[in-house]
């Protein structure tokens, strides 16, 4: 049941399937919500109905974060070893933006253009391009937690971890 003002709807699942996880809900530009699931990606429309998004060739990958990017839906998948970028276009178009990254723990996106991301995992900030990737910030990161990062409009990146508050480093 969602409430909006002093009324409650109902969310109607197509095909009866049982989610179990909810890895991500995102509201993105278009109001509509997405949930990742252990079962696919769902869309909550304005009906009110919580529809599955079919990508070709992509039923069986568990995807761990959307994001909006150029006007495209990043999606990272999360699996085992590994883990794999594609961007959806709104004709629900799919590309594989980067090479296959290894599953280093990830966590979430904090950076996202068409030729690199930065991503952060339980062991540090990874730069992934279209030729790998590259720790960040090795030697000032080890051993520390990172709890939050972005980037404000110099383009400085702040870190924020388990033990020295806050790190600024230019980019």
């Amino acid at each position: 049941v969602v409430k909006k003002g002093s009324k409650q709807h109902i969310l109607v699942v197509e095909d009866s399937v049982t989610i179990s996880f909810v890895f991500q809900i995102q509201k993105i530009s278009s109001g509509q919500i997405w949930a990742l699931t252990d079962k696919g990606i769902y869309v909550l429309d304005n009906e009110y109905r919580l529809r599955k998004i079919k990508i070709p060739g992509m039923e069986e990958k568990i995807f761990r974060q959307v994001i909006e990017a150029d006007n495209k839906h990043i999606l990272v998948t999360h699996e085992t070893e590994q883990s794999e970028v594609f961007s959806i276009d709104s004709k629900m178009e799919v590309k594989r933006v980067f090479p296959t990254i290894p599953n280093n723990g990830f966590i979430d996106i904090i950076y996202f253009s068409e030729q690199e991301m930065i991503i952060r995992t339980e062991h540090g900030l990874l730069r992934v391009n279209k030729n790998g990737s590259t720790k960040l910030f090795d030697k000032e990161l080890d051993e520390k937690s990172i709890y939050g990062c972005l980037y404000d409009r110099q383009g400085r990146l702040w870190i924020s971890t388990n033990v020295d508050g806050i790190l600024i480093a230019d980019s």
